[in-house]
């Protein structure tokens, strides 16, 4: 702006501009709750709505259901941020007129002393999540009154560099890698015993995934799913991936009657049928996915230090949910979408793991 501006211009010039990012219509009242630590009410925290170019802040405080309500709001976007005890726990630009009453879950930190890190993610019966790290432990995420807590359940040799875990049938598989080549490993939570099946000479594996006794394994150098139709099955089927780069991540997608597989070289993901292997491209421009999950509405992908969302209907891009668009952490890992329908992601270079969060 010209300094020579007279004051009375500048004066109009500012109404002018505060005027456009005005809503047109009387005050909207934005409202909602807050959770965290398993879903409790986050209480006492302070909420706080900004609105573009700083014509207007309101704030307020949760109660003691964590419930909040800001009014009088007159733009149509406003920067939502929580914060309690001086510290920032959310922050996202959202509508100040919305159709329900936001439900925003904020994902409880859940961390083992030194330097553990998780590198990858599965869920298992009911709200059962398993944590697979890079010291080759695995352990199992409880949630109490407490908040959430890693218990162990078994650790792998350190000769082999694990890449994957899956769950199932009472039983947690995971892949490996070493001079030799991959190893498939299954502990069973029964009984505590652990079960081994090398393919060697074939190259690394990568993601793996069970559907009901059949075993689903990639192997990226090869550029191919092996199968086998039960775990005592002593020989495998593999269907070739000719059209990929370099496939990794591979989830089960029950509801879809689908292997979900990404290439993290081309950033496409792929949809492989489970009938005969043939596979077809369903979303592009997914970057780098290191994970994937998925439940009746969305298709997650974790790619870089953000949480994809592709819509199942038409596999097109959406907005993540509220509680996932200030994320603020590091390379995510690891997903999972527990039995009761929410999600929880492995942080590699936070050395963490965050959840439970609602994503519908």
């Amino acid at each position: 702006m010209n300094k020579r501006r007279r004051f009375s211009d500048s004066w109009r010039l500012a109404i002018i501009v505060a005027s456009l990012g005005l809503h047109s219509a009387a005050g909207q009242q934005l409202e909602g709750t807050v959770t965290a630590n398993g879903e409790q009410p986050l209480v006492d925290a302070l909420v706080k709505a900004e609105a573009k170019g700083g014509v207007q802040t309101v704030v307020t405080k949760t109660d003691s259901k964590g419930h909040f309500v800001l009014s009088d709001l007159k733009t149509d976007l406003v920067l939502l941020s929580i914060e309690r005890d001086g510290s920032l726990l959310f922050r996202a630009i959202v509508p100040s007129k919305t159709q329900s009453p936001l439900n925003i879950s904020l994902p409880t930190p859940i961390r083992k002393t030194g330097s553990w890190t998780p590198v990858d993610l599965a869920s298992g019966a009911g709200s059962d999540v398993f944590v697979l790290d890079r010291d080759n432990g695995v352990s199992k995420v409880t949630v109490d009154s407490e908040g959430s807590h890693l218990e162990s359940v078994f650790v792998l040799p350190q000769v082999y560099s694990l890449s994957s875990i899956a769950v199932a049938q009472q039983s947690v598989f995971v892949t490996g890698n070493n001079s030799l080549g991959c190893t498939v490993f299954r502990y069973s939570l029964a009984t505590k015993s652990l079960a081994s099946k090398a393919v060697l000479a074939h190259g690394s594996c990568a993601g793996i995934a069970i559907d009901g006794e059949v075993v689903y394994v990639v192997f990226t150098s090869k550029k191919e799913v092996k199968y086998w139709k039960s775990w005592a099955a002593g020989s495998y089927k593999a269907w070739p991936l000719v059209e990929m780069q370099t496939p990794g991540p591979l989830f089960l997608d029950q509801i879809g009657q689908q292997l979900l597989l990404a290439d993290t070289s081309t950033g496409r993901l792929y949809s492989v049928s489970i009938t005969d292997g043939k596979s077809k491209v369903l979303a592009d421009n997914v970057g780098w996915a290191t994970a994937l999950a998925a439940d009746s509405k969305h298709i997650v992908i974790a790619s870089g230090k953000k949480i994809l969302f592709i819509s199942r209907s038409d596999y097109r891009g959406e907005d993540p949910p509220t509680n996932l668009r200030s994320l603020t952490g590091g390379q995510i890992v690891g997903l999972a979408i527990d039995g009761t329908g929410r999600l929880w992601f492995a942080d590699y270079d936070k050395h963490l793991v965050q959840g439970p969060l609602s994503i519908n």
